[in-house]
């Protein structure tokens, strides 16, 4: 009977594992069949937090392996660790990837808006770059000119 305790932590370790691992569990809530947009985005917010986060941990995790002294300590992060924050990982960014699959199918095609470029880049103001300068690109300079002078009724 004293062993049942840890049996219990072993069964409950290696069902975690193995979910960790499941590209296609979903989280409480999480319908893949839904047709509202804000499921969608609501759902790339999610996972996209808990990619960052799973980032984090993979980040410390590896830092503390390389600056162990305990041979012990990098054994179990190399070993137990790391794998298991990997394998999490690679979930989130699978489960981002279906959700904004998801969002680009429930928004069906973007509609060609005259003076948008291709490439996503809007022709809104503050996006504009400056037309070019009469005379740029000339490689030589000249004097101003009384002409050159902007013309108004008060003068420095």
């Amino acid at each position: 009977m004293a062993d049942e305790p840890a049996t219990q932590a072993m069964d409950e370790s290696a069902d975690a594992a193995s979910r960790s691992a499941d590209l296609e569990r979903l989280l409480p809530g999480e319908d893949p069949d839904t047709i509202h947009l804000d499921d969608a985005l609501h759902w790339m917010a999610v996972y996209r937090e808990l990619l960052e986060i799973k980032i984090n941990l993979l980040t410390v995790a590896r830092e503390a392996r390389r600056n162990t002294e305990q041979s012990a300590v990098a054994t179990e992060l190399g070993g137990t660790d790391l794998p298991m924050l990997e394998r999490e990982r690679n979930r989130f960014e699978h489960r981002l990837a279906v959700w904004t699959a998801r969002h680009r199918e429930i928004a069906g095609p973007r509609p060609r808006v005259p003076g948008r470029r291709s490439r996503g880049r809007s022709d809104a103001p503050g996006r504009r770059r400056p037309a070019p300068s009469p005379g740029a690109g000339r490689s030589e300079l000249r004097p101003l000119t009384a002409g050159d002078r902007p013309r108004s009724g008060r003068q420095k």
